[in-house]
C-alpha cells in the first residue's frame, strides 16, 4: 500500500528544503512550478527554510539569484538558442549549485520536481546523506499510452514533437528513479501508474495533497456585477476551460460536446484560457461555434483568472490524462460545478456533489452531461453548494502542513 500522510501524525517541524523545477516558479504560468511557489511561500510562513533551483535559460530576465517572498530562487544554467546546449547547461549548474548548498545550508530533504529536474541527481547521489525525494504528477509512459496516439492521424507534427520529449524524459525518470529514495505524487491513480509501469514499490510512494485558492483573494468582497464590469463577457451561460495541451486536455471532445450542445441551447459561451491552436480553431470554425468561444489567450494575470473563473457557470475538463489537475482545484475553490473526465476530476469531484464525471474521448456523453447541468437548476444548485463546501478541502496553508508531515515522515525513515 502507497503510504498517506494520514497513517500516522508527524509534528511539523521548521526545515531545510532544496527543490530543483524546470522553470522559474514565481513567473511560470501553471503547472509543476506554480504548485511548487506557493507550496514554497506556505513553508517559508511555516517557519522552513526554502531555496529553489531552476532553468535560467526559461527565464526572460535571466537572473541568477534573488530572495523573493522569503524564498531563495537560484537560477543555473545557460541561455543557448540550441535547446539540448541549455540540458545539459542546467545539468551542469544545477549539479555544482546542489554541491554548494550540500555543503553551505546542508537541507533537511532535497525534491525534484517534475522529471526534467532529475538531469544532475545521478552525480549529486553520492554527496548526500539527505533524502532525495521525486515529487512528481504521472509516470510519463502512462500519459503518454493514454491519448498521444490518438493525435497520430489528426496532427502529425504534435505527434512527433510530443513523442520525441516523451522518449528523451522516460529515459530521464526511468534512470532517475534509481537513485531517489521514495516518490511524492497527488493521486492514487498515480500510484498505480509507477508501480505498473516502472514496477515501483509502493512502499515508498507518499501521496500528497495540493492546494487551490491562490487566486481566490482577488475577488473577495466583489459582487458578480462587479466582477463582470472587470471582464466584459456576453449574457448566458458560461463554460470555462484552463490549459494549454489541448490535444491532451480533449479541447477536440469539448468543440464537439459545444456545438451539440448549441443545438438545443443557444446562449451558451465557451471561455477558453490558453493559447489559440490549431488544428482547433479550424475545427471550431467548421462547427460554427466561434461566435459561441471567447478567447483570453495564456498571459493573463492571477487577478483576471480569478475573475474568469468567478464569472463562469460551470468548469469543463475532458482531458485524456492528468496527474493532477490544479485547474479543476481552483475551480473547486471557487465553488464551481465541474465537468470533467475521472482522471482528471478525481479524487476532488465527486459524482453528483460537486460535478459530473464523463468519459474520456466522447464528446456525446461530455454533450449530455453538461446540458443536464445547465438545464436543470435542481441539479446545478445541489452541485454549486457541493462544490463551497469542497473548497474548504484545498488551501495552500492546509497542504503546507501536510507537506511539512510528509517530509518529516522521509527524513525520518530515510535521513
Amino acid at each position: 500500500m502507497n503510504k498517506k500522510i494520514s497513517q500516522r501524525r508527524i509534528i511539523a517541524r521548521p526545515l531545510k528544503i532544496c527543490s530543483v523545477v524546470f522553470g522559474r516558479p514565481d513567473t511560470t504560468i501553471g503547472g509543476t512550478e506554480s504548485c511548487l511557489w506557493f507550496l514554497s511561500r506556505e513553508l517559508v510562513k511555516l517557519g522552513c527554510e526554502v531555496h529553489v533551483i531552476y532553468d535560467r535559460s526559461l527565464d526572460p530576465s535571466n537572473s541568477h539569484s534573488m530572495i523573493k517572498d522569503g524564498v531563495y530562487l537560484q537560477g543555473v544554467g545557460g541561455s543557448s538558442s540550441i535547446r539540448p546546449v541549455n540540458i545539459l547547461s542546467f545539468a551542469g549548474g544545477a549539479f555544482k549549485k546542489l554541491t554548494d548548498i550540500e555543503n553551505n545550508v546542508k537541507p533537511d530533504i532535497y525534491i525534484f520536481h517534475g522529471n526534467y529536474s532529475l538531469l544532475p541527481i545521478s552525480r549529486f547521489k553520492r554527496l548526500t546523506k539527505s533524502p532525495l525525494v521525486y515529487h512528481t504528477y504521472t509516470a510519463l509512459p502512462a500519459e503518454a499510452k493514454r491519448y498521444l496516439f490518438k493525435t497520430f492521424g489528426w496532427s502529425l507534427q504534435y505527434f512527433i514533437k510530443r513523442g520525441s520529449n516523451y522518449l528523451f524524459y522516460t529515459l530521464v525518470e526511468y534512470i532517475g528513479l534509481k537513485y531517489i529514495d521514495c516518490i511524492i505524487v497527488s493521486s492514487p491513480h498515480a500510484v498505480k501508474e509507477f508501480s505498473e509501469v516502472y514496477e515501483y514499490p509502493n512502499t515508498k510512494i507518499y501521496t500528497w495533497p495540493t492546494g487551490g485558492d491562490q487566486c481566490t483573494r482577488f475577488i473577495e468582497g466583489l459582487s458578480i456585477d462587479e466582477i463582470e464590469e472587470k471582464i466584459p463577457l456576453p449574457k448566458g451561460k458560461r463554460l470555462l476551460f484552463v490549459g494549454n495541451d489541448w490535444h491532451r486536455k480533449g479541447m477536440k471532445y469539448l468543440l464537439q460536446a459545444l456545438a451539440e450542445v448549441l443545438q438545443s441551447i443557444k446562449n451558451v459561451f465557451l471561455i477558453i484560457i490558453g493559447s489559440p491552436q490549431e488544428p482547433f480553431m479550424g475545427m471550431a470554425k467548421k462547427l460554427g461555434i466561434l461566435d459561441h468561444i471567447i478567447l483570453t489567450g495564456q498571459f493573463i494575470s492571477d487577478e483576471q483568472l480569478a475573475y474568469y473563473y468567478a464569472a463562469c457557470d460551470v468548469f469543463v475538463l475532458p482531458s485524456s490524462h492528468e496527474g493532477w489537475s490544479g485547474t479543476v482545484t481552483e475551480a473547486t475553490c471557487f465553488g464551481k460545478p465541474v465537468v470533467a473526465t475521472p482522471i482528471a476530476a478525481l479524487p476532488v469531484v465527486e459524482e453528483g456533489v460537486n460535478g459530473l464525471i464523463v468519459p474520456p474521448h466522447d464528446s456525446k456523453a461530455l454533450a449530455h452531461a453538461l446540458r443536464k447541468i445547465l438545464t436543470d437548476d435542481m441539479l446545478y444548485q445541489k452541485l454549486l453548494k457541493g462544490a463551497k463546501r469542497r473548497s474548504k478541502l484545498y488551501s495552500w496553508k492546509h497542504t503546507a502542513e501536510k507537506t511539512l508531515e510528509t517530509y518529516g515522515q522521509i527524513i525520518d525513515q530515510y535521513g
